[in-house]
């Protein structure tokens, strides 16, 4: 139960990219999965919970 209280204090849009990568990257080539990961960060970094997350640091 602590690993998914903790789970559940991640911003959802990670928490999904990471349960959409898990299964791809450990069935994946490695060449695969160090292809996955930056695709899955782009996505993040563009996201709205991003753009909120930095609008709040920087206030």
């Amino acid at each position: 139960m602590a690993v998914a209280a903790k789970i559940a204090e991640l911003p959802p849009s990670a928490v999904r990219q990471t349960k959409e990568s898990v299964p791809r990257g450990t069935d994946a080539l490695p060449t695969t999965g160090r292809l996955l990961e930056p695709c899955r960060l782009r996505m993040l970094v563009v996201s709205q919970d991003q753009k909120n997350d930095m609008g709040a640091f920087i206030e």
